[in-house]
């Protein structure tokens, strides 16, 4: 493809995927979202795609508790093998969780089930190879609802899992509901869910990361991030925002937003 016509593909795909976001902005929100709680039973199987072992606790954890509670099955899949200094930003140094504490952390949530594709800590590539592993392992799960962070997360390795997401279930042909979740932002989210009773679960959670309680305060993060008030005399609540969508319109959303151009060759 010559140089020219490459130039003007991806100048007519970021123009129509500004415009996507634009519309996006306007009716989504958590003004307009829906305080409702994803529809589970006892035979229910959740999958929680985490780039970092602190994602899940900070983006979905209440959530993941609730449907736990309901007897649903929950599930992690580990992108990569670390998490990271999150009382600053995206850009800052990295430092591993123990997997003990990572375990209990997830057990707090009453998730006792883990797995890890170890792929590369901010070298985290959309390709063909790691786009397979990512469809064996959801084709193998069999999920019926997804966890996956938003398209538009900061986070390089939190978009990329994204996009990876995309391209897997480009080829899935499950039924699937996916909720996309935010750790650092970019999340335009149609629903929202009340985690006010489990609350302290996810604090207790994100306190069992003993080897980095020194580096944020994370029950203050959680609980700032998390609170949700209509107004000045409402009682204290804690919602997470999603983005709800199926599988097609996950698949839809990418497509509008250029994902698909991004993957590579090899």
């Amino acid at each position: 493809m010559e140089l020219q016509t490459i130039r003007t593909r991806q100048e007519t795909t970021m123009r129509d995927a500004s415009e996507y976001l634009h519309t996006l902005y306007s009716n989504y929100g958590p003004r307009r979202a829906l305080i409702e709680d994803p529809e589970v039973n006892s035979n229910a199987r959740i999958l929680v795609l985490a780039p970092h072992q602190d994602d899940p606790i900070i983006g979905c954890g209440g959530t993941m508790c609730k449907l736990a509670r309901k007897g649903a099955h929950v599930k992690v899949l580990y992108m990569t093998d670390s998490s990271y200094e999150s009382n600053i930003g995206p850009s800052c140094g990295l430092v591993p969780m123990v997997q003990k504490e990572a375990e209990e952390s997830l057990a707090t949530l009453r998730c006792f089930e883990s797995e890890h594709l170890d792929l590369p800590i901010l070298a985290l590539r959309c390709d063909s190879n790691n786009k397979r592993r990512l469809y064996r392992a959801i084709d193998y799960y069999s999920p019926d609802i997804m966890f996956v962070p938003s398209l538009q997360d900061m986070h390089p390795d939190n978009m990329m899992t994204g996009l990876l997401a995309a391209h897997a279930l480009r080829e899935y042909d499950g039924r699937l509901t996916l909720y996309s979740y935010e750790v650092w932002g970019g999340l335009f989210p149609n629903t929202m869910v009340e985690i006010t009773e489990v609350m302290d679960d996810k604090i207790a959670a994100i306190k069992a990361r003993r080897s980095q309680v020194k580096l944020v305060d994370g029950e203050r993060r959680l609980r700032e991030a998390n609170s949700f008030r209509l107004s000045a005399t409402q009682p204290e609540r804690y919602c997470e925002p999603f983005l709800r969508q199926e599988r097609e319109d996950f698949v839809i959303m990418a497509a509008r937003l250029g994902a698909y151009d991004l993957i590579d060759s090899g």
